[in-house]
């Protein structure tokens, strides 16, 4: 269940558009890439928060807006006071996930491993480079767990396909050994249940 409270962070993401002139709001619009463009050329901008909640998710949307406003740049204060408040919620909530206990084997489904036996994700390779959309979110999950690093990160996001991200996050950072690729299976499981679910 989500900490954010979808309704709060609706009225605090129209508050946050409000606040950006034409110019910026373009440039959000531009990086809002997995929004279909005819979506964002019909919908007015009082009505584009409940379209990015909807295609993103709460959790995922604070995330996605928190980059973008870095990027355009917005920082002021302006801008950040209404944001501040959902972003520190997810860290929080990231901070306290990480210092719980982990679960059984069995209570997160992945198998013990025996000689020779592939870790889901690399025996779901090629389902998983074509069937993970919205990568965005994950990438920010992996880089706040350091399981890459800040230069493969932006390297990973500048590449203009989702399967072209995947394959980049398959070639390099997942070869560290089974313990970034479980990290990688937890935050899959997070951001693509359905998908998950329909390949285990």
């Amino acid at each position: 269940m989500s900490t954010i409270s979808e309704e709060e962070w609706k009225t605090a993401l129209f508050e946050i558009l409000e606040e950006l002139d034409v110019p910026q709001y373009n440039k959000m619009m531009f990086f809002l890439s997995d929004i279909p463009k005819y979506v964002k050329t019909t919908k007015s901008r009082e009505e584009m928060p409940e379209v990015i909640i909807e295609r993103y998710g709460v959790e995922a949307s604070v995330h996605k807006i928190h980059e973008i406003m870095d990027r355009i740049p917005r920082r002021d204060a302006a801008v950040q006071d209404r944001l501040r408040p959902f972003v520190e919620r997810l860290k929080k909530k990231q901070d306290d996930e990480r210092r719980a206990p982990g679960p059984s084997t069995g209570a997160t489904g992945v198998r013990a491993l025996t000689d020779g036996q592939k870790h889901f994700v690399d025996e779901h390779r090629v389902e998983l480079i074509q069937r993970v959309s919205n990568i965005e979110p994950i990438l920010d999950d992996l880089l706040q767990e350091e399981i890459i690093q800040q230069e493969a990160y932006d390297k990973i996001r500048a590449l203009p396909t989702s399967q072209a991200k995947m394959r980049e996050l398959f070639s390099s950072p997942l070869k560290a050994g089974d313990a970034s690729k479980e990290a990688f299976y937890q935050i899959l499981k997070k951001h693509q249940k359905m998908l998950i679910k329909d390949l285990s």
